[in-house]
């Protein structure tokens, strides 16, 4: 039985689900950034308490790190900005769409 404070209730809130969307991936991008930093940092003391090399591999492995997570980032932002669209259905326009609107005349674009 509803009572009155449940009229304006919506259990299907599609704002809610759109910030938990980006909640999970926000996380998920903070997860992957810790493994890879935790990885390159403790693969590359290994790597120069193995060979005697100073920080050389340790600061390699940081800098890859860093430079997997923000691979991460982008492609995941890729990823979701083409769902979001996908699931909108309005596509942006493709770079040979928007020369051939600037170039109507010209048969090669």
């Amino acid at each position: 039985m509803m009572t009155d404070a449940d009229e304006g209730f919506d259990p299907v809130d599609k704002a809610f689900f759109r910030y938990s969307r980006w909640a999970a991936f926000g996380i998920n991008w903070v997860v992957t950034s810790v493994v890879y930093v935790f990885l390159g940092f403790y693969g590359g003391r290994w790597i120069d308490d193995r060979l005697a090399t100073g920080p050389l591999f340790l600061v390699l492995g940081l800098l890859g790190g860093v430079g997997m997570s923000l691979w991460g980032l982008l492609s995941s932002v890729a990823s979701f900005a083409a769902s979001e669209e996908k699931r909108r259905g309005s596509a942006p326009p493709s770079g040979k769409d928007r020369e051939r609107d600037n170039f109507p005349d010209d048969p090669e674009r």
